[in-house]
């Protein structure tokens, strides 16, 4: 039952780890607009007091990199939910 425990302290550590540190701002959903073809992607603007292109909250990942991401990160959650019941039942 001790490695049950240890093992469920550890997937909370790793799920600590990976969790945002503040609160993940979601861009709302609707109609997706494209651009017409042939026109270039504005650049960011500059701040006005330092000139330096302010972020603009995007960011670019490789779809593999993305698909890797999401398939462990449900693995966890699985082995998570396996491991508390487990433990449960040995409590129980």
């Amino acid at each position: 039952m001790d490695v049950l425990s240890e093992a469920l302290a550890r997937l909370r550590e790793l799920q600590a780890q990976h969790e945002p540190a503040g609160p993940v701002q979601h861009e709302p959903t609707g109609p997706v607009q494209h651009e017409p073809a042939g026109q270039a992607t504005p650049k960011p603007t500059p701040d006005a007091e330092t000139g330096v292109p302010r972020d603009q909250g995007s960011v670019r990942v490789s779809l593999t990199k993305l698909d890797t991401l999401l398939t462990e990160s449900g693995e966890l959650a699985v082995t998570q939910l396996r491991i508390a019941q487990r433990l449960e039942e040995l409590r129980g």
